[in-house]
C-alpha cells in the first residue's frame, strides 16, 4: 500500500500531533513507518528501551524481505511517548551499526 494522505489520516490516532504535521510536509516515495518504497514480508518488534519512566520508550522493530533467493532483514528506530493516556509514535528512523 503506497502512503498519502489517506493512509496518513487511517493512522493519526496512533501519532502525535508533531510527527502527522512532519509526515504532512514531506514529499518521498519511501513510506514513513518502514522507511523504504518495498514494504516488507514481515515485521517484529525487538530491544525495547525505557527513556523516561511512563513517558517514553524507543523500540527497534526489525522488518524482513524474502524472495527466492535472498533474505533481508534491516532495523528501524521507533519513539514513542505517552500523551493523554496513550502511547504515540512521535519518530521512526533507521538504527545505525555499532
Amino acid at each position: 500500500m503506497k502512503f498519502s494522505p489517506d493512509n496518513l489520516r487511517s493512522r493519526e490516532e496512533f501519532l502525535t500531533p508533531a510527527f502527522i504535521d512532519r509526515l504532512r510536509q514531506r514529499d518521498s516515495a519511501f513510506d514513513p513507518f518502514t522507511l523504504t518504497a518495498d514494504h516488507p514480508k514481515a515485521f517484529r518488534v525487538g530491544e525495547c528501551q525505557l527513556v523516561e519512566l511512563g513517558k517514553r520508550v524507543s523500540f527497534d522493530v526489525l522488518l524482513f524481505w524474502k524472495t527466492d533467493t535472498e533474505s533481508i532483514q534491516r532495523s528501524i528506530k521507533v519513539d514513542a511517548l505517552r500523551e493523554n493516556g496513550a502511547w504515540l509514535i512521535e519518530t521512526v528512523g533507521i538504527v545505525k551499526p555499532d
